[in-house]
């Protein structure tokens, strides 16, 4: 996807099959290589399998009842990036463009079901007395600022990372405090940090 140095600028965009073929050499050490002649700062991408096949498969499997979409590491890799891109590709992509389910199928996969996994009993729905994250969206505008993942360096220090940022959202709201609008964050931070020891009964 990217390279550190100039010298490594015309292997940008190739696949791994084709940097081996230019540098003669077997596939595995033309990959280690190049990563080692950056420092392991060179981005590889693992390109989207999307043959119609591969398409058709994938729909089947999100559709089943027992599928549960929602990806997430709990925010483990925001020092080195911050792409939380399924819940805009989940409702463009495959609710939008594919129509593989109603858009209140596709609402309580990304949130009651996970919730009711997880069995957090007051969170996934919008009802009287659960908490209030909402995030209010115009699915015809959804999609991502960037065509592809950028670095920032908005971190203390200056420390870089790779971002992604979503068009069409209007606002997000924790516990009923809008802290987004559009990718502009206001500043109120409603929510808390739980630890492991505020899991435990």
């Amino acid at each position: 996807m990217e390279v550190v140095h100039e010298r490594n600028h015309k292997y940008e965009g190739m696949a791994i099959k084709e940097l081996a073929e230019m540098t003669g050499k077997h596939p595995l050490d033309a990959f280690l290589d190049l990563a080692l002649d950056e420092r392991l700062e060179t981005e590889f991408l693992i390109p989207p399998r999307d043959s119609e096949d591969e398409l058709k498969l994938r729909g089947r499997q999100l559709k089943d009842p027992y599928a549960h979409i929602s990806a997430s590491d709990g925010g483990a890799h925001v020092r080195f990036l911050t792409l939380s891109t399924w819940p805009v590709y989940w409702l463009s992509y495959w609710i939008r463009d594919k129509e593989i389910m109603s858009l209140e199928q596709a609402h309580y996969k990304m949130s009651a079901l996970p919730a009711w996994l997880t069995d957090f009993k007051d969170r996934g729905t919008l009802r009287v007395g659960n908490w209030a994250d909402i995030i209010v969206y115009n699915q015809e505008e959804l999609g991502y600022v960037y065509g592809k993942p950028v670095y920032a360096n908005d971190f203390p220090g200056g420390e870089r990372r790779l971002i992604q940022k979503p068009k069409g959202l209007r606002y997000i709201i924790v516990n009923g405090t809008v802290t987004f609008e559009e990718n502009k964050c206001t500043g109120a931070l409603p929510g808390k940090l739980l630890r492991s020891y505020d899991m435990v009964d």
